[in-house]
């Protein structure tokens, strides 16, 4: 895909319970030529530096999403928390300076329109568009 893997941040791993370490580790080790963990943000510190822990080839572990995003060793965003905690979070990666990181996001959300009507928003907002926005549905009411 490209000359250098693309470096990920996962927001949300909690090793061996979450979404993220069941489905989204596995999958982004199987394609280790294209992508690298490159960094773990959870709620606290300490919850991110026990999950880049727990894996191989050291991710760095960051106090908060904000770091994750803002930095330049993180090429795209993972966002795996829960529903009600994505707007926040995706907003936070999709804004982040002048060069917004990608974020990669997923999620039902006919129970959710508020949240996604709300990013919907924030992505049209955005000079750019973001492109690698995953399994982003939305119930028809809130498409446009």
């Amino acid at each position: 895909m490209t000359s250098q893997p693309l470096r990920v941040g996962i927001v949300g791993l909690q090793q061996g319970r979450s979404w993220a370490a069941k489905a989204h580790v596995p999958a982004l080790r199987a394609l280790s030529a294209d992508f690298v963990i490159a960094g773990i943000a959870n709620t606290t510190l300490a919850s991110a530096v026990q999950a880049a822990a727990a894996l191989d080839r050291g991710p760095r572990p960051f106090a908060s999403v904000a770091d994750l995003v803002y930095s330049p060793d993180i090429d795209v965003v993972s966002v795996t928390v829960r529903v009600p905690h994505h707007l926040d979070v995706v907003k936070t990666a999709i804004t982040a300076g002048p060069d917004p990181a990608h974020a990669k996001f997923e999620a039902i959300f006919a129970r959710y329109c508020s949240i996604g009507t709300a990013l919907r928003s924030a992505i049209r907002s955005l000079p750019i568009r973001p492109t690698s926005v995953l399994n982003f549905w939305l119930p028809p009411v809130a498409r446009a």
